[in-house]
């Protein structure tokens, strides 16, 4: 046969298209004569004849060309194992504490919590944040703020460039608004990036909406800001970062939102450290009797998760 296969049957009928044999055990069939390769016949009273005297003959197919291996009847085999899936990147999440009191002829009392969770991947980095500060003096509130806000950044692999998304919310008794809703989105630039420094340029638009001030309502911004990270050893890192709010609705009026910070590894079995830090912020137009800068310096124990 020309599929490989070798018949020992006894011929009954030969035609142009088509040979009838007899099988002893598939019994008569009959064959294209297109699947036959050749017919050899055996004599009689040969060592492959039958007693019986009737003359059986082979009916098999053409061998495999040199080099290739004859088809064979697949086999049933397990498919090969699907490699495991890629390890999802955890979150880093860590937890901010501070307190600091005084007592004599003046009592202050000022409290800071945070908490900040972050992720990074070859395709995106994250970064969420919200805090609250509180403060008194004699008993008398002077410093009541709540911020929560987050930034996407969509990477691209073998690229230092990368899109950004970013949104926040501010609550503040004691600024010129008393809510304000802030977001925008841009392209970024990597200029540095290594192991040990990192140094990220951003650029784009967006709006800002005070509630609560004088000048209430939507207005629309510019987004130009630096990002900077140092990691000085193994258990010391600095960071800052600054963005210009270029007002494009009053031009000649900004805002600027500067920060730095130094992390100071304390514990690493148990994920604490300690970090100090200085959040300014600049408002070239407030309401009457506010000031146009706003410091706050800080120190807090980091728990990290």
């Amino acid at each position: 046969m020309v599929n490989g296969d070798v018949l020992h049957v006894q011929v009954i009928e030969e035609a142009d298209d088509h040979v009838v044999v007899d099988h002893p055990v598939l019994g008569r069939l009959t064959i294209p004569r297109a699947s036959i390769a050749q017919i050899v016949r055996q004599e009689e009273g040969s060592p492959d004849s039958p007693g019986d005297g009737k003359h059986p003959d082979e009916v098999t197919r053409d061998p495999a060309p040199p080099g290739v291996e004859a088809p064979t009847e697949p086999e049933n085999q397990a498919a090969p194992a699907l490699p495991p899936p890629p390890t999802p990147v955890p979150w880093k999440v860590s937890l901010e504490l501070g307190f600091t009191g005084t007592q004599g002829n003046t009592e202050t009392t000022d409290i800071r919590l945070a908490l900040l969770a972050g992720r990074e991947t070859t395709e995106a980095r994250i970064a969420l944040d919200t805090s609250y500060l509180y403060g008194e003096t004699s008993g008398d509130r002077r410093l009541n703020r709540f911020t929560a806000g987050g930034r996407h950044d969509w990477l691209f692999p073998e690229s230092r460039w990368f899109i950004f998304a970013q949104a926040r919310y501010d609550y503040d008794e004691f600024q010129s608004w008393e809510q304000r809703v802030t977001g925008g989105a841009g392209v970024g630039y990597e200029f540095i990036k290594n192991d040990t420094v990192r140094l990220m340029g951003r650029a784009g638009l967006g709006a800002v909406w005070e509630i609560g001030s004088e000048d209430d309502g939507i207005e629309p911004e510019a987004i130009l800001g630096l990002d900077f990270g140092w990691q000085i050893t193994s258990r010391q890192r600095l960071g800052a970062t600054t963005t210009f709010y270029p007002n494009l609705g009053d031009l000649g009026e900004f805002r600027i939102v500067s920060s730095a910070d130094w992390t100071i590894q304390l514990d690493q079995a148990s994920g604490i450290d300690l970090k100090l830090g200085v959040a300014h912020e600049h408002q070239s137009r407030v309401d009457p009797g506010r000031e146009r800068d706003d410091i706050k310096v800080f120190g807090s124990i980091v728990i990290r998760f």
